[in-house]
């Protein structure tokens, strides 16, 4: 879910604080994650169109 949101155009810090409160996840684990896959492929987008995603499936 965090790679759509992120797609979908929600700050980090949002996603973070939604993930905290709803999956007790960290407050730093979807920041790194995000940030992870901006430095290793880009962004959000790029990794997901390696995985097999299509321009248009993101743009929905």
């Amino acid at each position: 879910m965090a790679p759509a949101l992120s797609v979908a155009g929600v700050p980090a810090a949002s996603i973070a604080a939604d993930y905290a409160r709803t999956d007790g996840c960290s407050g730093a684990t979807i920041p790194r994650t995000l940030a992870h896959l901006e430095d290793r492929h880009g962004g959000v987008p790029p990794y997901l169109l390696k995985d097999g995603a299509t321009d248009s499936r993101l743009r929905r």
